[in-house]
């Protein structure tokens, strides 16, 4: 990470504010832009109804900023400079001050500040300055921004194009048009009596036009397709003990299913009205609008102990179906753990409903067009994906329901998600275009639901991908805290720890990766994560361990092909050179373009000392036969 102070290292370019022209905004008065007015004196942000927008110090000190230049690019580098000319900062905190600023602005689409990726951001908004009657612009206070064009012409880049520039001119009000004298009036009841009847008129045709196209909620719509009540669950005896235990389990499924974006989880304090050994799937489903209900029983393990034995099942609402059905044994000793990995399983299985992933989808044709289908159809592709192709025709789904709902983060998730994944295509990867896409996607699903799971998940990976490990380990482990069910979420914790060098970590959270995805059946995923932990033991010096995991990542999926590359690099360190070379060979045939520098390309550790721990790793693998580039 590039640490900045003061002004050294301003880019000397046509963008150089040393060669541009720095106009100041000490004359105070009001300007607006856009929808928005500022109070330079009192330092007041208002919207368009004059209510005071509240703006940090250097939220305030960003917003001069772009107000003084507005149409010009400004550097990250100049910026940081401003707005903490004495201090050490990274390009965090003016990505959060940048993030602040957007949304006192409401500006989710980032089509007021856009950002110029690696360059820097441009206010994309005409500045004026607000005068009244008594007052007027000072000498030499009108400066000329340029203005964007309202579309760029093809081929070229959107946030590039800028329009001839404007005459900065004071807006006033118009002058009051003096009053006709009453010889020469003409009556004007008439003349209101139209204007009262049109307005009628088109009030009625709003109302209707909004009746008929009343706004697509999509998150909202999955999670009433996926509601799920959970029963009380029963008890083999009176002993309090288990009915504890029941009511703790329950809870927890409730809990999780409610941490999960586009599911909705009922407890048992409103679904003990429907409580019996044959739940009344009729009644629930009309009374609660569920689609699922879980049930269980808790019993004295036959073991004998402490144990304790659950069984939990899931029922599909519509069919009477039993979708899903485990049993658990828990100790007593760590049994909040335990109940946490109980409904880690339930969710995963609504998600699935119950591993039969035809279900929900069949139902849907592949032609819909409906938003909320097109949601589900692709994330399905996703979850399904064997080609860059299945990547693609997610994200054209998803896309498609966004222009219903701008809004929906599972489908901005959706979006960001199929571009982290065609990220790490070995053979076709991100174009540039497409990398400034998936930066916009991930910005915009964080801001929207910072708090979400799989949206921290996104913006994690996404960091690593810029090589800081160090801001998206925090994400990560947020998210999974929110859903520990996520199996992605335990391999991107893996793979952030190797970064930083915490191989002990990183082995642990990749053999949680594989407990989850082995009982999701989850292979991609599974494969992955045992060649984390393969590259994790090699860095370890325990390459016996290394060789064994890396070879139960090709049994998993043959086509992994990093723990082919495993499998050659230990090959050759220890001297066996024909079955490095067979293994390299079918490295090269799955990545043709691979080479050492190219190896760790998407999660290279940043620290020195983490790299000297992976020369190993590069040693086998150039002895095994990968070109150094």
């Amino acid at each position: 990470m590039e640490l900045r102070t003061g002004a050294e290292g301003l880019p000397k370019s046509d963008d150089d504010p040393a060669k541009a022209p720095r106009p100041t905004l000490e004359t105070g008065g009001t300007l607006r832009f856009s929808e928005f007015e500022f109070d330079l004196r009192r330092g007041e942000l208002r919207s368009s109804g004059g209510a005071p927008i509240p703006l940090r110090p250097k939220t305030d000190a960003l917003l001069r900023q772009f107000l003084a230049q507005p149409g010009r690019l400004l550097g990250k580098e100049e910026l940081m400079a401003a707005l903490w000319p004495a201090s050490i900062v990274t390009d965090d905190s003016l990505v959060q001050c940048v993030g602040d600023l957007r949304a006192a602005l409401d500006d989710v689409d980032q089509q007021l500040i856009t950002t110029v990726p690696r360059r820097g951001y441009r206010l994309e908004a005409v500045v004026a300055r607000v005068l009244d009657s008594a007052a007027r612009a000072p000498a030499g206070a009108a400066f000329a921004p340029p203005r964007p064009v309202a579309a760029a012409s093809p081929g070229s880049r959107k946030a590039d194009a800028v329009a001839p520039t404007p005459v900065f001119a004071p807006v006033q009000a118009p002058a009051p048009t003096p009053r006709q004298s009453s010889e020469a009036s003409v009556p004007r009841w008439p003349a209101v009596a139209i204007i009262a009847i049109a307005l009628l008129i088109a009030g009625a045709f709003v109302t209707q036009t909004r009746r008929a196209s009343s706004p697509v909620h999509i998150d909202e719509a999955i999670a009433a397709r996926a509601t799920i009540a959970v029963m009380p669950f029963a008890v083999s005896n009176d002993e309090a003990g288990l009915r504890n235990s029941a009511d703790a389990v329950a809870d927890e499924i409730t809990a999780q299913l409610s941490t999960r974006l586009g599911m909705r989880g009922i407890g048992r304090a409103a679904t003990a009205a429907y409580d019996s050994s044959a739940p009344p799937l009729a009644r629930i489903a009309s009374a609660l609008k569920a689609t699922s209900v879980v049930t269980g029983r808790v019993s004295r393990s036959a073991a004998g102990g402490d144990a304790l034995a659950i069984d939990v099942q899931m029922i599909a609402v519509d069919s009477g179906e039993v979708v899903w059905a485990r049993h658990f044994e828990l100790p007593a000793a760590g049994f909040a753990g335990g109940a946490s990995d109980v409904g880690q399983h339930v969710v995963n299985a609504v998600r699935s409903r119950g591993g039969k992933l035809d279900n929900p989808i069949t139902a849907i044709s592949q032609g819909s067009v409906d938003p909320v289908d097109l949601t589900l159809l692709g994330w399905n592709d996703l979850d399904r994906q064997k080609s860059v192709v299945d990547l693609r025709r997610a994200r054209g789904r998803f896309e498609a329901a966004l222009r219903s709902d701008p809004d929906s983060v599972i489908a901005l998730n959706g979006v960001a998600a199929s571009y982290a994944a065609q990220n790490k295509d070995l053979v076709h990867g991100l174009t540039a275009e497409e990398a400034i896409e998936y930066d916009r996607a991930v910005e915009r699903a964080r801001r929207l639901a910072p708090n979400d799971g799989t949206a921290l998940l996104i913006w994690g990976e996404w960091q690593m991908v810029h090589g800081h490990a160090e801001l998206a380990l925090p994400a990560i482990e947020a998210s999974n805290r929110l859903v520990p069910s996520y199996t992605n979420g335990h391999v991107l914790a893996a793979r952030a720890l190797l970064m930083l060098g915490r191989t002990e970590d990183a082995r642990a959270e990749a053999d949680r990766a594989v407990a989850l995805g082995q009982g999701q059946g989850d292979s991609r995923r599974v494969s992955l994560a045992y060649s984390l932990a393969a590259e994790a033991d090699l860095m370890r010096g325990e390459d016996g361990r290394a060789f064994d995991l890396a070879r139960r990542g090709v049994v998993e999926l043959p086509s992994n092909a990093r723990a082919h590359a495993m499998l050659a690099a230990i090959h050759a360190l220890a001297g066996r050179d024909a079955d490095a070379r067979t293994e390299m060979g079918e490295f090269l045939r799955l990545w043709p373009t691979a080479t050492v520098a190219r190896y760790d390309e998407l999660s290279r550790p940043a620290e020195p000392a983490v790299l000297a721990r992976r020369e190993r790793l590069y040693a086998g693998l150039r002895r095994a036969g990968l070109p150094e580039r």
